[in-house]
């Protein structure tokens, strides 16, 4: 039996010390990679390229949703793993993802997520969350949300649960400042235009 392609799409903005590392953890799995870069001036392109990654451009509007979606339309896989650059899918776990794939399971799936604090990479200082990764990419499921972007759609089922596990580095200390004040930004945004807009 013919499995199901797998289709890994993430968004990136000079990511160059990290890309590398996130790219290598799913390059024996992933049928296509599909990276959309909303405005790189560093390295992160030819980094991507240099893993065979599809790099598309798209300029950022200040909402996440708007680039999740960009990618998740040049997918081609049946199933859509969702990463970010300071990711990586962990090498045990993650080499069963592709043997978990089936055509007859519900549209969303989650994994579970270990977020590490403090200076440095430690799993005693870290929390772990289960998130929605895996997007069956028959189902017209999009992403809303400008910030804590979630899939949706009217096929969206209950999520199923997988046994694989992503590393992220986002809240160590050196990039936990940066991120906390692009994300105040936007929430912000979010919330200006809630109150603008009456029919919220």
């Amino acid at each position: 039996m013919k499995r199901p392609k797998l289709s890994v799409c993430m968004i990136v903005k000079n990511e160059e010390r990290h890309i590398a590392r996130c790219l290598e953890s799913v390059q024996r799995i992933a049928d296509e990679i599909i990276v959309v870069d909303t405005g790189s001036n560093d390295r992160t392109e030819d980094i991507c390229k240099s893993f065979h990654a599809q790099v598309y451009h798209h300029k950022w509007e200040q909402d996440f949703s708007k680039a999740r979606n960009v990618s998740l339309q040049h997918a081609k896989g049946e199933w859509i793993l969702i990463l970010d650059a300071d990711e990586e899918l962990d090498s045990d776990t993650g080499s069963l993802l592709p043997s978990l794939l089936t055509d007859s399971l519900p549209s969303l799936g989650c994994v579970k997520v270990v977020n590490y604090t403090g200076k440095q990479w430690n799993e005693n200082e870290a929390f772990e969350q289960r998130q929605i990764r895996l997007i069956c990419n028959q189902q017209n499921i999009r992403f809303t949300g400008s910030i804590g972007e979630r899939p949706e759609g009217r096929e969206a089922s209950s999520p199923f649960s997988l046994p694989c596990i992503i590393h992220h580095y986002g809240y160590l200390e050196q990039e936990a400042q940066q991120k906390h004040q692009r994300n105040m930004n936007l929430l912000d945004t979010e919330l200006l235009t809630s109150c603008a807009d009456p029919s919220l």
